[in-house]
C-alpha cells in the first residue's frame, strides 16, 4: 500500500479520500503563498482535481500521510521521462504541519525510492526565489541550483495578492507593465543521493 514509510510518515500513491481531506487543511498568511493553499473544491470539483493529477502516464501524484494517517501533504512527479529516467518535482504541505521537518523527512525518503526502487537517474524540480524555507530544505536534501529565470505573474494575481509592493526587490521585477518573479532549477543526481547517503552513514 504504501511506497515509501519512516517512523513519522508513510507515502502512497494519491486516493481520492485524500484530496477530500486536503479541504481541511490550514491557509498561509503571507499572499506570496497564497497559491500554495489548497483550493476551495465542492466533491464534484474534488473528483475532477484527483482525475487530472493521476490521470496521465507522464505524471505521478502522491499523498503524504503522519503517524496518525492524517493527510499532511502530496508531492508529483511530472515530465517522466523513461529513456532519460529522469522527473520533474513538485510537493506541497499542509500550512499546519510545515516548519516541522517534514519536508526534508519525505523528500529524502520519497528519493529513496525514486532512485533506488524505480531506478530514476535525475531529479528536477522548480522553486520561487522568495521561497527561502524550501530553498534550505532542498539544499539540505542535495539538490543543486542549475538555472535562474524569470516567470511572469498573472494579472489577476497582482491584484487579488496586492503584489506591486515587492516589486523592484531581488524576487520580483517590473518590465512593460507586467511583473515578473525570479525562479530557480535545482537537480539531484542518483550518485549525488549516494555520495550523500554514504557519508550520513559514515559519521
Amino acid at each position: 500500500m504504501f511506497i515509501a514509510e519512516s517512523s513519522s510518515i508513510k507515502i502512497r500513491h494519491l486516493l481520492v479520500e485524500d484530496v477530500y481531506a486536503m479541504r481541511d487543511w490550514g491557509k498561509h498568511d503571507d499572499p506570496l503563498f497564497y497559491d500554495y493553499n489548497f483550493p476551495k473544491l465542492n466533491d464534484m470539483e474534488v473528483k475532477e482535481w484527483f482525475n487530472i493529477k493521476t490521470g496521465r502516464k507522464s505524471k505521478k501524484c502522491y499523498s503524504i500521510l503522519d503517524n496518525f494517517n492524517r493527510t499532511i501533504g502530496y508531492l508529483t512527479i511530472k515530465d517522466i521521462k523513461k529513456f532519460k529516467k529522469s522527473a520533474t518535482l513538485g510537493i506541497v504541505f499542509d500550512p499546519n504541519f510545515i516548519n516541522k521537518g517534514f519536508g526534508t523527512e519525505t523528500i529524502n525518503l520519497f528519493l529513496d525510492y525514486f532512485f533506488n526502487k524505480i531506478r530514476m537517474r535525475t531529479m528536477y524540480l522548480e522553486v520561487a526565489k522568495f521561497n527561502k524555507r524550501a530553498l534550505r530544505c532542498y539544499k539540505k536534501c542535495g539538490f543543486e541550483i542549475i538555472d535562474e529565470y524569470k516567470e511572469k505573474i498573472d494579472n489577476d494575481d497582482i491584484r487579488i495578492y496586492n503584489l506591486d509592493k515587492y516589486v523592484d526587490t531581488e524576487y520580483f521585477f517590473l518590465e512593460d507593465g507586467d511583473i515578473y518573479c525570479f525562479l530557480y532549477q535545482m537537480k539531484i543526481e542518483h550518485k549525488k543521493f549516494c555520495e550523500m547517503r554514504e557519508a550520513l552513514a559514515s559519521e
